[in-house]
């Protein structure tokens, strides 16, 4: 080190370890019942009047386990120039195991929301971390500048069966907005990919009439009930039509990077922070209702 001057300090980090997650409510491995006014039943014929019973409120799972993570990171401290520059770096992969996850059931079960918790697949996440820092002290005026960033890639890498699924929330009565899938982000925006607007009545009766000659049928709408203005979607599978089987990935909630950088100096009362946040691109969250 010694015939290295402008390096101070090196220190490299190596680590593992894995971690239980249950943060999904008490008692899940068992199923519950509940009475109220949404379990009311009929008795008899004739002048018939509601009695009290009961439902279910969870549908358990007797297989549920916690989830398992396992991380990886390899990493470097180093300081250079009297001290005055720092650098902290980070390399990570976290495994995450049986994931818990609400999935979809047939109604006739019962389930509230019909889905029940399972564990299911397996999801990755790995990135970088960086952290700068420059300090110094001229005569009686001292200062620093930090910034760091954190990238991000998060990946779906098995899937139970394979089967993916749709979840998340609703926008404007449109079905969920949101979709797990094996090899994407986890819970991926899942939509109508747009293309432009449509500017005029003759555009829309040009649309409606390629809709007829491909799918043959002389009454199909290229997108049922639209006027000019309203939003153009893409048919993705290329059928003529817009509808459900056209819905895509449009974005992910996963940020690609987020850098914070922060001045300070002795001299000033507060220190200035700038935060960024670099998001995926997404074009539109789904509001369209077939």
């Amino acid at each position: 080190m010694s015939s290295l001057g402008f390096l101070n300090d090196l220190k490299l980090r190596a680590s593992w370890g894995r971690l239980g997650n249950q943060e999904i409510g008490l008692y899940q491995y068992l199923s519950s019942y509940q009475g109220g006014l949404d379990w009311e039943y009929t008795f008899g014929t004739g002048s018939q009047s509601a009695a009290p019973g009961v439902g279910p409120s969870n549908l358990g799972n007797p297989n549920i386990r916690w989830e398992t993570t396992e991380q990886t990171d390899i990493g470097l401290d180093a300081s250079f120039l009297n001290g005055r520059l720092s650098v902290t770096a980070d390399y990570f992969i976290r495994n995450t195991f049986d994931i818990l996850l609400r999935v979809p059931v047939p109604a006739n079960l019962g389930a509230p929301g019909d889905r029940v918790i399972r564990n299911l697949g397996e999801v990755q996440n790995k990135g970088f971390e960086l952290a700068l820092g420059w300090n110094e002290t001229r005569g009686s005026f001292t200062y620093g500048i930090s910034g760091n960033m954190t990238t991000l890639q998060n990946k779906i890498t098995s899937l139970g069966s394979g089967q993916a699924f749709n979840s998340g929330f609703n926008v404007g009565g449109a079905e969920l907005s949101s979709r797990v899938e094996q090899g994407q982000p986890i819970g991926y925006f899942y939509g109508f990919k747009t293309d432009g607007l449509f500017r005029s009545q003759p555009e829309i009766d040009a649309t409606n009439e390629q809709a007829k000659q491909i799918t043959g049928n002389p009454d199909a709408e290229f997108q049922a009930g639209v006027q000019p203005g309203d939003r153009r979607f893409v048919d993705i599978n290329n059928d003529g039509v817009i509808d459900q089987d056209d819905r895509t990935k449009i974005g992910s909630p996963i940020p690609v990077a987020i850098m914070i950088g922060i001045l300070q100096a002795s001299n000033l009362k507060a220190a200035v922070a700038q935060n960024a946040t670099m998001m995926n691109p997404l074009q539109l969250i789904p509001y369209f209702t077939m």
